[in-house]
């Protein structure tokens, strides 16, 4: 019997050791080709990000989509993702410092304008290719000085491509962490 609740205890105290990260991705977006311009303003959350951890590994994450209706789950982590995406925790705070997108996380990303009306930026027509396939968006922030700001920007990529009417296209993006 004492073999039972030691391993009762054991799962117990396993449980209690993972942490839950869950912070805000704005997107800023700017699309262009040769007949439209449009900019999504990072003004909106537009995403929840989060993440079981332990011992600082991402063990599970996810994005979950904020819009007027509530929440849904737009992207799910895969298990080559989880060991990429890299959290930092300093002075008792966690935060997201690198965040892989996979081309399917791409994609969702370019469409987050979707469901928030007239002041929203899609790319009219639907993209076909786009280079490059992947990022590693990183949010700069090694360790807390002072004092970590509650909007953390990661660096701007540069996507360029075709859609499936065959015309040029290129999206500028970048995301914000917001840690309230």
């Amino acid at each position: 019997m004492k073999k039972v609740w030691l391993l009762v205890g054991m799962l117990c105290f396993q449980s209690y050791a993972v942490e839950i990260l869950n912070v805000g991705i704005r997107v800023n977006l700017e699309y262009s080709d040769l007949d439209t311009h449009c900019r999504l303003s990072q003004v909106l959350e537009h995403y929840r990000f989060s993440a079981e951890l332990e011992n600082e590994t991402v063990i599970t994450a996810q994005l979950k989509k904020q819009s007027p209706s509530g929440h849904s789950i737009a992207y799910k982590f895969s298990e080559s993702e989880l060991r990429q995406i890299e959290v930092r925790k300093d002075k008792g705070l966690t935060w997201l410092k690198k965040l892989p997108a996979a081309s399917d996380l791409i994609a969702i990303l370019f469409k987050t304008g979707e469901g928030f009306g007239r002041d929203s930026c899609v790319p009219p027509q639907e993209v076909a290719t786009f280079y490059p396939n992947s990022f590693e968006y990183d949010f700069g922030i090694e360790e807390v000085g002072y004092l970590l700001p509650t909007l953390i920007h990661s660096d701007e990529v540069t996507f360029r491509g075709q859609n499936v009417k065959n015309q040029n296209y290129q999206i500028r993006l970048s995301l914000t962490q917001d840690r309230r």
